[in-house]
């Protein structure tokens, strides 16, 4: 993910997310499972103005991250 995704543009998802929700006041792990070899970790993103879900994937025996997905509550299967 480092490759294709590189620091600077998931800055740039955050700053957006920031833009549009606000600060973020608090995140609750909402869901943790294993699907095809990768832990999946669902966050729920409570910021000034509203909510927004994250889903973070990795290798089950890795520490980088393999995906990230921030989308507004309610948004991800």
């Amino acid at each position: 993910m480092r490759e294709a995704v590189p620091k600077d543009k998931i800055g740039r998802v955050w700053s957006a997310a920031v833009a549009t929700q606000g600060e973020l006041i608090s995140w609750t792990l909402t869901k943790r499972g294993i699907q095809d070899g990768y832990d999946q970790l669902r966050f729920a993103l409570k910021h000034e103005h509203g909510e927004l879900e994250a889903l973070v994937i990795f290798p089950h025996e890795g520490r980088e991250v393999a995906g990230l997905l921030i989308r507004p509550k309610g948004g991800l299967p």
